[in-house]
């Protein structure tokens, strides 16, 4: 499928078309737009950049990212269905109008030069500072199924734009941190990789990679030292980037997913994953002015060169591999005998799981899936109705509480002896290639109570 339009590009060579999927690069293709002042925004206002500067406040920016499944973010506010189309090039117009409208004026710089130092306060070292900066983009991007995009087809890149909006793909927040970098002094590229773009950030001698999209929590890949590697040490240790939870923000109905998720490594290192998207390897430089920047609808991202990467080291084979899907329960059965209750589970076996692993806790886990995610005789054992809230986000990235059981099984079923009381129940799979590599959390059941 074809990519998304963007502004036209001043580089030296060009990647070649990236194909759209899950972690489509819309970022690369110049199809002979002109640049032209018509395309700019005003100039920046002193009034208008003091206003914003006084309510600015990264929380507000979280909370906006974070909050899946209000209804203005759901992707079908913009039409009743969506065709592959739509999904690329439509998105909600008014809105975006009405929000740029909201910024004319604002000095971009300024902002993000402020920005950058409220988010990393506290942080010592330029290390500690690149943390502060995921966790950040980690929730402040909700990576919906549109995409923020003109009329035109161009796409969005303005970062204050995109953090107004909350919603980013991997070429719209790898961006924004990218510019949160070079306006605080740290020089950021894209890194162009099968179906995805992520990016590096150059501080004490060295290139770190960074990626705001597909991880959460600021969790990031680290060296037995505790660097953060760049790209290139990365693909000696791939392993370390498959051990993080991946894939791990709720889509807009906080639905239970009907299958795993691939490891990302594959769209980082697989070759067989660069054959299918016809992506060639590549990084991305922004060559913008700071003059530019601030001339620029797009903050100068229609200004870049590319450098070809024929030494990246990919490998084969190790494309395929996806974590077990979320346990559906099929079955709850509870035999009580005085002050002691047995608790029978059963739930769907997934051939991708080599066993499962049972929590029962005092207390929830903090999170449930909205809606449906039972079978109607079982919606009774659902442990909340309540729907998700933002401030659910970081517990998410904790394993359920076990304090009364955790039992390890190879079978989809599992007897529970717990006290009377609440007890709170999850269910969750593993597979081999996760325990390899040491990985800790994977896709989760319904968490069940048992009052």
């Amino acid at each position: 499928m074809e990519t998304a339009r963007t502004p036209s590009v001043k580089t030296s060579r060009r990647l070649r078309r990236p194909v759209y999927g899950l972690f489509a690069a819309i970022t690369v293709v110049g199809l002979g737009l002109s640049y032209s002042r018509s395309a700019s925004k005003d100039k920046p206002d002193t009034d208008a950049t003091a206003q914003y500067l006084a309510t600015l406040d990264p929380a507000k920016f979280e909370r906006n990212g974070t909050r899946y499944t209000d209804p203005d973010l759901s992707p079908f506010r913009i039409l009743p269905s969506l065709t592959p189309h739509d999904v690329t090039y439509h998105y909600d117009f008014a809105r975006l109008a009405a929000t740029e409208e909201r910024l004319r004026g604002v000095d971009r710089a300024l902002v993000l030069r402020a920005l950058f130092q409220r988010i990393t306060a506290g942080a010592s070292t330029a290390r500690d500072q690149h943390r502060a900066i995921l966790r950040f983009l980690h929730k402040a991007t909700f990576h919906n199924l549109i995409q923020p995009m003109y009329p035109s087809g161009e796409a969005v890149y303005d970062p204050l734009v995109l953090l107004e909006l909350g919603e980013m793909r991997c070429g719209h927040g790898n961006r924004v941190a990218a510019d949160l970098f070079r306006a605080n002094g740290y020089p950021a590229r894209l890194v162009q990789v099968a179906y995805h773009v992520l990016g590096e950030v150059w501080y004490d001698g060295a290139w770190h990679y960074y990626d705001a999209d597909i991880f959460g929590n600021g969790e990031t890949a680290e060296l037995p030292d505790g660097r953060i590697p760049s790209f290139a040490e990365l693909a000696e240790c791939p392993d370390r980037l498959d051990a993080l939870a991946s894939f791990w923000e709720p889509d807009h109905r906080n639905a239970m997913a009907a299958r795993g998720a691939w490891y990302p490594s594959r769209f980082y290192f697989a070759a067989e994953a660069y054959a299918d998207s016809g992506v060639t390897p590549g990084y991305i430089l922004k060559r913008a002015t700071p003059e530019q920047e601030a001339a620029s609808r797009f903050y100068g991202w229609e200004l870049f060169d590319v450098v070809p990467d024929p030494d990246r080291r990919l490998q084969s084979g190790s494309g395929q591999r996806q974590t077990p899907a979320p346990p559906t329960i099929t079955e709850v059965r509870v035999a009580r005998r005085g002050d002691r209750q047995t608790v029978h589970i059963h739930w769907a076996p997934d051939p991708v799981a080599a066993g499962y692993r049972v929590f029962a806790g005092r207390t929830s886990r903090g999170w449930n899936y909205n809606g449906r995610s039972l079978p109607d005789e079982l919606m009774s054992w659902k442990s909340s109705h309540a729907g998700w809230r933002p401030d659910m986000y970081e517990a998410r990235f904790r394993l359920p509480t076990a304090d009364l059981q955790s039992i390890e099984t190879t079978q989809p079923q599992v007897s529970l002896k717990v006290p009377d009381g609440p007890a709170y129940i999850t269910v969750m799979p593993f597979d081999r290639y996760g325990e390899s590599i040491g990985r800790r959390l994977y896709p989760m059941s319904e968490e069940l109570l048992i009052p």
